[in-house]
């Protein structure tokens, strides 16, 4: 195919009256960020230009569509054969608001040393977004390049095949304004190598290190990144606790990922998630999810627990120790059957626990129940309280002897009209009876009924019926099997789900979650489905699976981890003659090819 120049594509796309098709996204690896397309006959006023995957060899007659394009802020030149970086130069020179520069794949010319490139500053004071993805420049040349963009913040370098970084000499440039950088995919598998990144980009607060060999990380690494707040290294090659001990020596890091490291493979997730936040007491987030005082004093316990008989002990545990000193080993449990407690109504546990009528304040009101472990078996003559539970928000009936919840449903103990908040958590629970008087509860937004004994979705869907406006469901432990796709409809406001540890085993049932409208965080840990993949692969198959949720086991899913997924997921069913319900959706997203 002959090559075209700039402007000749340009006026093709923008400046003729052609098709207004979806934009092509170009690169395939999951790391390259893109601009939407512009409509043609924005002209004047256009911002964004994709021309990505164009064929375009030269500049052109520049001059002609000066007027075009002397507002843009966003251009998309990846994949395209340029030849020179001169062609770079030419284009960008006439858009002087340039703020973003995409470059992914495309072949910029020699790339043997830093001779083959010379990079001016002209017309790149205002860029910010500098992508240079697998173009497999030199390393000198991506010296000369970025000393031409003095204002850029965010420099993408992944998928380059970098192996090894040159010393940085004094005479060297540092880009000072560089705060994030992408060197994802690369083939460096040496510490020593990413300090020098440290060097040449001083105040860089986030760096991506995904998928490089590295290993070995030393104690003397983190002086270099003085700056450095976010570090990922997902599928990298730490495989000692004393890599991770040092990332404590990193002055400001706050927040890491860490999945798909040798390391972890091989523990339980709860437990590799505990270890790490035990050794590193500085870091505030760990693989995208928060970590809240309570889990860190958890973990540190845990921790101390842990290594206690241990004859060699980590470097934090006298540290720890010292910080909690009530720390003992577990206690012994004494199954040996006793003596049944003495159960109790819901009535009965009321008027031991709150203060009779007269003895109140005759302001007072009571706006939370919580009656858990009363040993109560049902509601009991509830009429002389009814006047107590008028404006009663949450009730929390949990560890209790309850078999069904209408033996204390809110109808039984008076109208509760604004009650919002219901756990039965840990009782007998078997089903979900709807009332004889038909009422639903419109006030109700959250429900838990964790480690109960609901085995049937459709008790489950009776439940969607009696609480039309329920927003958080909480249904872990429970032995639920099953799931149609009738079942969301059931659910129009819900929007968090909690199925922890129940007996989901194919993909058509997580497929079913998928019906439920508004549904955009789940927690889906310790289902048989899901047994025999690891962590990074069963999250992967999640994500790419439920295209409407933004939130899995309590961690966000970014649009870039999303995107991967799905990359991901149309590679695994490539070959694969029965494809699932979403991989022809996807290859279409992606603009990938079908085998």
């Amino acid at each position: 195919m002959t090559g075209k120049s700039f402007v000749e594509a340009f006026t093709a796309k923008y400046l003729e009256e052609e098709e207004e098709d979806e934009t092509d996204f170009g690169a395939d690896d999951g790391i390259v960020i893109l601009c939407p397309k512009s409509k043609p006959g924005a002209n004047t006023f256009l911002r964004q230009v994709v021309l990505d995957h164009q064929n375009i060899t030269s500049a052109g007659k520049l001059k002609e569509i000066a007027d075009k394009v002397r507002n843009v802020t966003e251009l998309d030149l990846s994949a395209n054969p340029l030849g020179s970086w001169n062609v770079v130069e030419s284009v960008i020179k006439f858009m002087p608001r340039l703020e973003f520069l995409n470059l992914a794949s495309a072949e910029l010319g020699s790339c043997s040393g830093a001779d083959s490139i010379r990079c001016t500053r002209q017309g790149k004071e205002r860029i910010e977004v500098l992508i240079l993805n697998a173009t497999n420049l030199s390393w000198p040349s991506v010296l000369s390049v970025l000393a031409g963009f003095p204002s850029v913040r965010e420099v993408h370098l992944s998928l380059n095949e970098f192996s090894s970084i040159p010393t940085p000499s004094d005479g060297d440039p540092r880009f000072t304004s560089v705060k994030k950088l992408y060197f994802n995919d690369n083939m460096v598998t040496s510490w020593s190598e990413i300090a020098k990144l440290g060097q040449l980009f001083p105040n860089v607060e986030n760096l991506l290190l995904v998928n490089n060999p590295l290993s070995g990380l030393t104690e003397d690494i983190g002086g270099h990144f003085a700056c450095l707040k976010q570090l990922s290294t997902l599928d990298t090659n730490l495989s000692s606790w004393e890599d991770i001990d040092n990332f404590n020596h990193f002055p400001k890091l706050t927040e890491i990922q860490l999945r798909g490291i040798p390391l972890l493979k091989k523990l339980k997730e709860k437990e590799s998630r505990q270890l790490v936040v035990a050794r590193l007491p500085h870091v505030t987030k760990l693989n995208n999810s928060p970590i809240s005082e309570p889990e860190r004093e958890d973990a540190e316990r845990a921790f101390i627990r842990k290594f206690m008989d241990s004859t060699e002990k980590p470097k934090r545990y006298e540290e720890l120790s010292s910080v909690h000193k009530n720390v003992h080993r577990l206690a012994q449990v004494d199954m040996t059957v006793r003596k049944s407690p003495t159960h109790t109504t819901f009535a009965e546990a009321f008027f031991a626990k709150y203060p009779e009528e007269d003895e109140m304040d005759s302001h007072c009101e009571i706006k939370q129940i919580v009656l858990s472990r009363k040993h109560i078996i049902g509601a009991g003559d509830c009429q002389e309280i009814a006047d107590e539970l008028q404006d009663v928000t949450e009730l929390d009936v949990s560890h209790n002897a309850l078999c069904c919840w209408t033996e204390v449903r809110v109808t039984d103990v008076g109208p509760i009209g604004d009650l919002e908040e219901l756990h039965f958590g840990t009782n007998n629970l078997a089903s979900i009876p709807i009332p004889a008087d038909g009422t639903c509860f419109t006030s109700v937004r959250k429900f838990y009924l964790n480690r109960n004994l609901l085995s049937k979705w459709s008790e489950i869907a009776t439940l969607g019926k009696l609480f039309p406006s329920i927003e958080s469901l909480h249904l872990a432990k429970n032995p639920l099997a099953g799931l149609t796709e009738d079942i969301g409809r059931h659910f129009a406001c819900l929007r968090q789900l909690d199925i922890t540890d129940i007996n989901l085993s194919t993909w058509e049932e997580l497929d079913n979650l998928n019906h439920f409208p508004k549904l955009e965080d789940v927690q889906l840990q310790g289902i048989p489905l899901l047994e025999e993949l690891d962590e990074k692969e069963s999250r992967e198959l999640l994500i790419a699976r439920l295209p409407k949720i933004s939130k899995l086991n309590n961690s966000s899913i970014s649009k870039s981890e999303r995107d991967c997924a799905e990359r991901a997921f149309i590679e695994k069913y490539s070959d694969i003659p029965e494809k699932p319900t979403r991989y022809d959706e996807l290859l279409a997203i992606h603009h990938v090819e079908a085998n």
